[in-house]
């Protein structure tokens, strides 16, 4: 079950909120554009319907003869023998392979040049046509030496192969040398939780860099932002008492 919910969160592309925000600033920058050639203003609607139509098009809009989305294999580990994950000896990797030159390349690196003579390989068509059997060779070959030897291997030789059990994701981008250099995780300091790592910007710009905050608290800004729409402290203890509404303490984070 678990697996099955996995897949139909990756085809939904990771859910409505994220999908809704590229198709937003998508819009504000079509009105922009808008503006500065007509000197018209206007207002942008988006609603997040049509932002998860936009972002799931392929399987969204149905018509003659479309052909099916391309979906992992039941263990999710990838599309099809040249775009998935693999065990190794120790560890695992993802091999990318999608181009001829590439499959030749892997073919002569791992040293299985008798792959690209043998008819069930020996073009696109055929290797899809064959896919399981080319799994089956793949596999065989990875099991051979250890997902670092193979990184190592083929990414000399240009071949898209990293190791692909390091980590989580989230130790990655809070732990990983890699992620910290590029600011992909930042430390900021919470005055009740104190100090911590978040995520960064996955887009930066040279002229406005981002703001990277704490997270809030449960209600951290409720007592702020009611005395903000007016109303008095005796109001708003009493909002409390009825159970409209509810804040956090200052000792554990909340506004004053």
């Amino acid at each position: 079950e678990s697996v099955e919910a996995s897949r139909w969160i990756m085809k939904s592309n990771w859910g409505p909120d994220q999908n809704t925000s590229p198709a937003l600033a998508t819009g504000i920058l079509l009105a922009l554009r808008a503006r500065d050639l007509t000197g018209k203003g206007q207002p942008v609607h988006v609603t997040m319907l049509n932002a998860n139509a936009w972002t799931n098009a392929d399987e969204y809009y149905d018509y003659a003869n479309r052909p099916p989305m391309a979906m992992p294999d039941d263990d999710i580990h990838g599309l099809h023998a040249l775009y998935r994950l693999y065990r190794c000896r120790e560890g695992w990797v993802f091999l990318g392979c999608l181009f001829r030159d590439e499959w030749e390349t892997f073919c002569c690196t791992v040293q299985r040049e008798d792959l690209l003579a043998d008819r069930r390989f020996s073009t696109q068509e055929a290797r899809q046509a064959n896919d399981e059997a080319l799994i089956t060779e793949i596999t065989g070959i990875f099991a051979g030496r250890t997902a670092a030897e193979w990184e190592a291997l083929l990414t000399q030789a240009d071949i898209g192969c990293v190791r692909a059990d390091e980590a989580t994701e989230g130790e990655f981008y809070a732990d990983h040398p890699h992620a910290r250099a590029n600011a992909l995780s930042v430390e900021v300091e919470h005055p009740y939780v104190g100090k911590y790592r978040r995520y960064g910007g996955l887009v930066e710009f040279s002229l406005t860099p981002g703001i990277y905050r704490t997270a809030a608290q449960i209600a951290q800004h409720t007592k702020p932002l009611l005395r903000e729409l007016g109303y008095d402290d005796q109001q708003i203890e009493d909002f409390g008492k009825r159970g409209i509404v509810q804040w956090a303490e200052p000792s554990a984070g909340g506004g004053p």
